[in-house]
């Protein structure tokens, strides 16, 4: 991948301000412990909190069984989760936010210059090989018909000899259009693809059969993944993950990344069914889905449908916020009220009414703190440090139990 390596930035904490580099491959370990790589002073975090995991590619985040728990864009993490550009990670009081620009160049560049690179070498040998085989036996055939006309007239070798130019001014016509085809290679998303086929199924006429065998299995890869965008663009999700697979099966260099395309265009598709299917009756299921999708559509390359995923969640996150209190999930509850405040809905009665809920909710939860500070202690820090997870650093809540840590 080209570009800079991905960046973690705290932008939000004591630790605001603070940046790594991910610049080799391997595993983060983050947190307030002395043996983390990215060391944190924020209170609510754990000694090992989350690990990162960066594969030269991409990077993922794991929670270790944290304390408070580990948020992804305001969604608890669970398990392993890919990360791209943009995403925040929010540890305690702390939000750590992935900066990694390269990581949506999987179909905007990368299947070109590929293209662009390798075509010559594959290509360009054979034809001049074909060329110079013709102009030896080309030759051979003067030779030879010099030979059977020089006992009948002496003057005919030289229009034989002439007749070489013409034949000769035809095969470099077969090479020189080769680096002709890299040039359009630039523009390979273009529908204008056709046109540059056509002059390689005109030239065998003039040439041996080699090359006509080759070139029609070059374009494959691209011309199929621009298919797969197309139907991308189109919201055919399964269409464009098979198109994409189906490319990917013929094999070639760009195998790998024409799989993990067509596994981001399923993604998509799978995450706005589930959403719209749980929108109505199971909003928090709904924003998981469609955090899912919208995720998967930026990593697929242009964010195609981003401004309309976001819309959606945008509808479902007041919703879920209220739905995720009712269950006990008060820190998905506030990443919810976050969230929607984010998408422009923060207005919505149901998120005020959220934020009202758990300000008692972190209330009640100080009180049991400080009931159990002398029985269990271990105990009480623990509530203090979701009272930090579920309302903002504004609230006195959170000011009283930020003191109480600090006691």
């Amino acid at each position: 991948m080209s570009g800079t390596n991905p960046r973690l930035v705290v932008v939000r904490g004591e630790d605001r301000g603070q940046e790594l580099e991910l610049d080799v491959a391997g595993e983060v370990r983050v947190g307030r412990g002395r043996s983390a790589d990215f060391s944190l002073s924020d209170p609510s975090v754990s000694r090992h909190h989350v690990t990162l995991i960066y594969d030269g590619r991409g990077v993922r985040a794991r929670d270790e069984g944290s304390g408070n728990g580990t948020l992804k864009n305001g969604v608890p993490l669970e398990g392993e989760a890919a990360l791209v550009d943009g995403d925040e990670l929010e540890l305690g009081e702390t939000a750590i936010k992935l900066v990694h620009p390269s990581a949506r160049v999987i179909v905007d560049s990368a299947p070109a210059p590929r293209v662009e690179r390798r075509v010559p070498p594959r290509n360009l040998r054979p034809l001049v090989l074909a060329g110079a085989a013709a102009l030896v036996l080309l030759t051979l055939g003067i030779v030879a018909a010099s030979f059977l006309l020089r006992p009948s007239l002496a003057p005919a070798p030289p229009p034989v000899a002439a007749a070489p130019p013409p034949a000769a001014t035809q095969q470099p016509i077969v090479v020189t259009q080769l680096p002709a085809e890299p040039a359009p290679a630039a523009a390979v998303p273009a529908p204008a693809s056709p046109a540059r086929r056509k002059p390689p199924a005109a030239t065998p006429s003039s040439s041996s059969p080699a090359p006509p065998a080759r070139r029609p299995d070059e374009p494959k890869v691209p011309s199929a993944a621009r298919a797969a965008q197309q139907l991308y663009e189109d919201k055919d999700f399964s269409g464009a993950a098979r198109s994409a697979r189906d490319a990917a099966e013929r094999g070639g260099p760009d195998t790998d990344a024409l799989l993990e395309l067509a596994r981001d265009y399923a993604a998509v598709g799978a995450g706005i069914t589930r959403g719209d299917a749980n929108a109505d009756s199971s909003p928090t299921v709904a924003l998981t889905a469609y955090q899912d999708a919208l995720a998967a559509d930026v990593r697929s390359g242009r964010s195609v449908h981003s401004t309309m995923i976001r819309a959606k969640l945008a509808k479902v996150a007041p919703a879920a916020a209220h739905a995720f209190y009712d269950v006990g999930r008060y820190e998905a509850a506030r990443a919810a009220c976050d969230m929607a405040v984010n998408y422009n809905v923060g207005g919505d009665p149901r998120v005020a009414e959220t934020r009202k809920l758990l300000e008692d909710a972190a209330s009640e939860l100080f009180r049991r703190a400080q009931a159990l500070r002398s029985k269990d202690a271990a105990e009480a820090e623990h509530l203090f440090r979701r009272i930090l997870q579920i309302v903002p650093p504004m609230s006195p809540w959170a000011g009283k139990a930020l003191a109480a840590l600090k006691e």
